[in-house]
């Protein structure tokens, strides 16, 4: 189970609304192997052994990169996992340098990257513990 966020590239511009954005309003994030250096460079010990899959563990979180197969890309897919740290900062370090947005996919908003949270990581944090304490032994043993 993870938190799916969307990275699009709009050329420096704000995003559209969801609602007026057309196909080719965004722009490719560029080269496949600059995005995945560009990653690297700003993610420190991100793994890309898997050149489509990259994984950066965070304190507390961790995000995998699914670049398309595509070259270039026309968006990027993170599946974020965890509890805790700040993943918002963690997106801003490599996206804002970019001129990339973010979605949350599950509510198809912009992340707002200037701030320390947003209403979709908490959220889905609510949700996965709602979920897993369904789940938990109930024999004490927790």
């Amino acid at each position: 189970m993870s938190w799916d966020v969307m990275i699009f590239n709009f050329d420096g511009a704000p995003a559209p609304v969801l609602d007026d954005w057309k196909h080719g309003d965004n722009k490719p994030l560029g080269p496949t192997q600059e995005v995945r250096n560009h990653i690297a460079r700003t993610l420190f010990h991100t793994d890309w052994s898997d050149p489509n899959w990259g994984v950066h563990e965070g304190d507390g979180f961790s995000i995998e990169f699914n670049v398309d197969k595509q070259d270039p890309p026309e968006n990027m897919m993170l599946h974020i996992r965890g509890g805790g740290g700040n993943v918002i900062a963690a997106i801003r370090r490599f996206a804002e340098p970019a001129g990339w947005v973010a979605m949350d996919v599950s509510s198809g908003d912009w992340i707002d990257l200037s701030q320390s949270t947003c209403p979709g990581w908490e959220g889905w944090q609510g949700f996965r513990d709602h979920v897993t304490d369904q789940h938990a032994p109930d024999d004490g043993s927790q």
